[in-house]
């Protein structure tokens, strides 16, 4: 797969047909042993209140009053246990007799307990919980919930557990349980007791005893030696690797979207000039020319554009992207592993992804320009989406190299696509064709890890996610190989003409008009 004009093409890898080299488009993920969850919980926050005899004057009196103030409610919950020896994100490790169980309750909440664990051959973890950091998380849980930093927490007893649970359909789950137990303290203001009314006491305090029980199927996700790669790239302070900045934002004369090439979205910037090749192909690769100010931000959004542009050779069709390069105070952004979420609308045409024009695809994915990573997968490249028909219009006859494409009209894919029979890293399905606004999510948790894939009908966040995605795939454990280490690949969003069968001239046709895809959204989530 190597050949000149290719020049370092960011999200495409090649195959030959006709003795030709043409380029196809990236494509699959793999399913970690992970899961996203299908979540059966039962929870129940029981918080029995102690009434004083005299009358509250607080904001809190359902707190201090009817023990009314409750803790996150998990019941809609999903849970993740992640076992040693593993490298997080966070710089930080878990030795081979260390568990991280996270409980999520889908509105941004997370209770986090840490500590060691032992198992038998049956698949049971025998967890021990770390009482202080349990202690802790809890605590600060409660004081983000009622707004009120004063409040104290008292764990008298924290427990956890899990079954691991037979694979199914390439999914690991496990049977998650815990049972915390404690005593919160709140100050209030309230009548003295002597019963003046005018008095206020500030010392005067009520007792609650609190008892948070879940139980529910989860994620696991079983150690693993991080490759030492991996372990060396998190050793730089603040847990990122070191990597560069290219060393010219505007390395060409033509103008560009935003200040210093770079746009301002969603608490990031996002440069424009990615796609140009000094010394060689200059705008041109993977049969687009890319314009470096088809992209913009406004209040609604980062604008994508495939439409006509004048780089100077005339005025053409030309394709879009933007990689996510700094953070707002200028630093690099490596973000690694963790969950991302992009949502997006199609601003053009039929206005909805299954009526996108034939010719254009819109991607969403990790890229390395360096390619350091390994042979499997040299670019660390994850695709979160490729949304396109690759050319083949809907319901006429396709015929493609790469059978697979003529199903659906999206796909989650994993790099290389072709490495395995029957292109099992591409994952097709169909986008339906009501569908507007989207909201994709990924879910990266480690080398050689299954990842998690998304897509969601309408417009979402990290907190607002529906239990139950319209589309999802999880990587199985042969693809594990093509799930590449955290180093130095960045964030890519683009848009583009996909349809390779009918280049002419080493450029892709055009769509039959202008097409635009609008940004809303986009967050990213560390792995804990």
């Amino acid at each position: 797969m190597k050949q000149a004009k290719r020049v370092l093409a960011l999200a495409t890898h090649a195959v030959p047909r006709d003795n030709r080299w043409v380029y196809l488009p990236g494509a699959a993920r793999a399913r970690i042993n992970q899961s996203v969850l299908a979540v059966a919980i039962s929870l129940s926050i029981m918080l029995c209140g102690v009434r004083p005899k005299s009358v509250f004057a607080s904001s809190y009196d359902d707190f201090g009053l009817t023990g009314s103030l409750s803790a996150p409610d998990y019941s809609a919950g999903t849970c993740d246990i992640l076992t040693g020896p593993r490298q997080l994100s966070t710089g930080q490790s878990l030795a081979a007799n260390e568990f991280l169980m996270t409980i999520r309750n889908g509105n941004g909440v997370e209770l986090s307990l840490q500590g060691t664990f032992q198992s038998d051959q049956a698949g049971r973890l025998y967890l021990s919980p770390d009482h202080a950091s349990a202690e802790t998380a809890f605590t600060n849980i409660l004081k983000t919930q009622a707004g009120d930093p004063s409040i104290k927490f008292r764990l008298k007893q924290v427990s956890a557990s899990a079954s691991i649970l037979p694979i199914a359909s390439n999914v690991e789950q496990a049977d998650c349980r815990a049972d915390l137990t404690g005593e919160v303290t709140m100050n209030s203001e309230a009548a003295a007791a002597n019963g003046s009314s005018g008095a206020i006491d500030d010392n005067f305090s009520v007792s609650n005893p609190i008892t948070v029980s879940y139980k529910g199927l989860g994620t696991y996700l079983s150690g693993v030696n991080a490759p030492e790669s991996t372990s060396a790239a998190f050793a730089t302070a603040g847990g990122n690797p070191a990597c560069s900045l290219p060393d010219n934002l505007q390395p060409n004369s033509q103008p560009c979207s935003g200040a210093n090439c770079l746009l301002d979205f969603a608490g990031f910037k996002w440069w424009t000039y990615n796609q140009f090749y000094p010394g060689g192909s200059g705008f041109w690769n993977n049969n687009n020319v890319w314009s470096p100010r088809n992209s913009s931000v406004d209040g609604a959004g980062l604008h994508l554009f495939v439409r006509p542009d004048n780089i100077g050779n005339g005025s053409a069709y030309m394709a879009s992207e933007v990689v996510l390069l700094e953070n707002p105070d200028g630093s690099i952004a490596n973000l690694g592993f963790g969950t991302y979420l992009v949502t997006a609308q199609v601003n053009s045409g039929s206005q909805t992804w299954d009526g996108l024009d034939p010719n254009v695809a819109f991607g969403a994915f990790t890229y390395e320009k360096e390619q350091t990573g390994t042979a499997q997968n040299p670019a660390r490249e994850i695709d979160l989406a490729e949304i396109s028909r690759w050319g083949h219009p809907a319901g006429q006859s396709c015929s493609d190299p790469v059978p697979v494409l003529c199903e659906g009209n999206a796909q989650f894919t994993l790099q290389k696509y072709a490495s395995l029979p029957d292109y099992q890293n591409i994952r097709r399905y169909t986008i339906s064709a009501s569908a507007n606004q989207i909201t994709l999510v990924m879910v990266w948790s480690g080398a050689n890890q299954p990842v998690t894939f998304k897509q969601y009908n309408g417009s979402f966040t990290l907190a607002t996610l529906p239990s139950t995605p319209d589309n999802q795939w999880t990587t199985s454990g042969n693809q594990n190989q093509f799930i590449p280490d955290s180093n130095c690949q960045k964030f890519h969003l683009n848009f583009w003409m996909g349809n390779f069968s009918k280049a002419v001239n080493g450029i892709n046709p055009p769509p039959s008009s202008p097409q635009e895809i609008l940004i809303t959204n986009f967050q990213f989530q560390p792995l804990s």
